[in-house]
């Protein structure tokens, strides 16, 4: 017997060669996929943008890898149509009535949606060209990279920035101006939205949703994407002791908020997440932590089968010596968003209330992040803010 072979005798039998062809088989049939591997709403972005394109795409981008005219030539008219066809029919006082008006008046809309193009074409029309011709496979890439100016890629991002954007008018700044919400500001909208219900209509469902969103982005700042939909999995309950009261104990929350990444493959640090413990304040409008737990009554989240606010507050008692009691959720809730809301409603939901609240002057939803910055500015010290940011 061949030294150590006695260590291999138990996979020699024709079961396990079977068993182990099969698993040669499964693996050709879904190989390791050489793209990024990027969150679900990005995906869908780039394939609305990618699927407009109407002339045989694959050649397109294949005689872009080749620094084609004819494929410039291409992508350049596709551009200008998106421009071109952007836009509604607006009501004027003039004599025609109405006027076209155009939505895409930024350089940057357009740049956007070129890169948006050119990653899907690269992770998809040119990711089977290279899996076909892997000799040449490193000629079959595509990539939008802001400090390479060479190849065909940038030469369609200088062309947008220059002669298209004299071309259509397009500015190359940033079209808006960076509004704060304060904390009297937010107090306001809060008491509108349920004050003035009437004039907002909504599901309790969303209403509820909308309130948690305007708290939590104008706790921390977060992102929207970070926030919206955020499902049960990242809120956990749990009963503390009350240091000046031993006898007593308080309801608190731990909110961790995973920060919006492109990117999804392994990582190393935990740098994209942040997660902040709640309890309740005197001010039911503020009081985050009632809208969450109110929440979570309602969806019958808790494994104790909690029933009202009463019962979560009162029913679970901590024993002598524990200063410490989780209240876990139902497995089958864990997925479920505790704030079931998205961007579209959102921006319906802001507008209303922004409207019936009375403002003189619109803001969007983003003046929330610019506001929480302004209030952790100082409070925090700058690499603290800049990382919950």
């Amino acid at each position: 017997m061949a030294p150590r072979s006695r260590f291999f005798e138990k996979y020699a039998d024709d079961e396990d060669e079977v068993d182990a062809f099969e698993l040669l088989e499964d693996f050709a049939s879904a190989p390791t996929d050489d793209v990024r591997e990027i969150s679900a709403s990005k995906k869908a972005e780039r394939a609305r943008d990618y699927a407009k394109k109407q002339i045989d795409p694959e050649g397109i981008w294949l005689g872009m890898c080749c620094d084609d005219e004819k494929a410039k030539m291409y992508c350049k008219i596709f551009l200008q149509w998106c421009v071109k066809a952007s836009g509604r029919w607006e009501l004027c006082l003039g004599p025609a009535e109405r006027e076209w008006e155009r939505a895409v008046t930024s350089a940057i809309t357009v740049t956007e949606v070129w890169k948006c193009l050119v990653v899907e074409a690269d992770s998809t029309v040119l990711f089977r060209k290279r899996k076909e011709d892997r000799a040449n496979r490193r000629r079959w890439i595509l990539s939008f990279a802001e400090k390479d100016r060479t190849g065909p890629v940038a030469e369609i991002s200088r062309w947008i920035d220059g002669p298209m954007a004299r071309q259509y008018g397009l500015t190359t700044e940033q079209m808006f101006v960076k509004q704060e919400t304060t904390a009297e500001d937010i107090a306001v909208f809060l008491d509108t939205l349920w004050t003035r219900s009437e004039d907002i209509p909504l599901t309790p469902t969303k209403r509820i949703a909308f309130h948690v969103y305007v708290l939590v982005v104008g706790i921390g700042g977060f992102r929207n994407s970070s926030v919206l939909g955020l499902p049960y999995r990242q809120v956990r309950f749990a009963l503390v002791r009350d240091r000046d009261h031993p006898d007593s104990s308080k309801l608190v929350a731990h909110v961790l908020i995973i920060q919006n990444k492109r990117r999804k493959n392994l990582r190393r640090t935990q740098d994209d997440k942040i997660e902040f413990t709640i309890t309740f304040v005197p001010g039911r409008t503020v009081c985050l932590l009632s809208q969450l737990a109110s929440r979570a009554v309602a969806d019958d989240a808790f494994e104790a089968g909690y029933q009202t606010l009463d019962d979560l507050l009162y029913l679970p008692q901590l024993e002598s010596g524990i200063y410490y009691l989780p209240l876990p959720l139902k497995n089958d809730v864990l997925d479920k968003p505790i704030i079931p809301l998205h961007q579209g409603k959102l921006n319906e939901i802001w507008n209303r209330t922004l409207l019936v609240s009375g403002l003189r002057q619109t803001m969007k939803p983003y003046s929330l992040r610019v506001g929480a910055a302004n209030r952790l500015n100082g409070v925090l010290e700058p690499a603290l803010r800049n990382y919950i940011l």
